[in-house]
């Protein structure tokens, strides 16, 4: 759950000439927080931006926008002639298959559009901070028991945490045996992080400690590091 420095490298695309697009398929949606956006600080400079609303925000997937600093480069960017499909390459600001990859897609905004005007960016900030609470306060939980280490205190909703005792990919395979929870992994410096994204807003105090109590209760027949 970290963030690159996003003004830095707005600095250096504009010294040397080079589009600068933001990857915030996740993180991007941290936008809607007054809270929480700061770690988004420099997005604003630049030329692109991805977001995945299916994410962070909740929307059906899959459902991911993306955002120009000038609408036309979007035609720019698949501007190869197809003759059997186009009479001309004119922007038409209604056409989006001449701004996309594929000829047929649905209405994949119509979904965002539906939420902002039924309930307003407010309902995605409180969604935003919701979630990101919950990585906190489960980093807050990993932090205050010894077996475990956090990789750093989370800034949005994922939490990397391992087991300074047990086989890290040892327990990760028996709790998706066993259940009932979910988690997955990464690999860092050749060693494995369990990972969690926290999805859910109604997901509670009790849930996360039932988590890492589960994991404990695992280890116990795991092998040692």
């Amino acid at each position: 759950g970290s963030f690159d420095n996003l003004e830095m490298m707005a600095s250096f695309a504009s010294k040397y000439g080079i589009w600068f697009h933001v990857d915030g398929a996740h993180g991007a949606a941290q936008v809607f927080s007054k809270k929480n956006k700061a770690v988004l600080k420099g997005m604003e400079k630049a030329d692109s931006v991805a977001l995945d609303f299916h994410k962070m925000l909740g929307v059906p997937a899959i459902c991911t926008g993306l955002f120009y600093r000038n609408g036309k480069d979007g035609y720019a960017a698949f501007s190869h002639e197809a003759h059997y499909l186009y009479e001309s390459q004119a922007e038409e600001w209604w056409n989006f298959s001449k701004r996309t990859f594929e000829c047929t897609k649905r209405m994949l905004s119509a979904a965002v559009f539906g939420i902002w005007e039924n309930h307003g960016p407010h309902l995605w900030e409180s969604l935003v901070d919701r979630l990101i609470e919950n990585a906190q306060e489960f980093a807050q939980k990993v932090e205050e028991r010894p077996e475990w280490r956090l990789f750093q205190l989370p800034a949005s909703n994922i939490v990397c945490f391992r087991s300074e005792r047990f086989d890290n990919d040892e327990l990760r395979r028996r709790m998706i045996s066993s259940g009932p929870f979910y988690i997955v992994r990464t690999v860092f410096n050749g060693q494995t992080w369990l990972r969690c994204t926290f999805q859910n807003p109604l997901t509670s105090a009790v849930e996360l400690e039932e988590l890492l109590v589960r994991l404990e209760e695992l280890g116990q027949g795991a092998s040692k590091r």
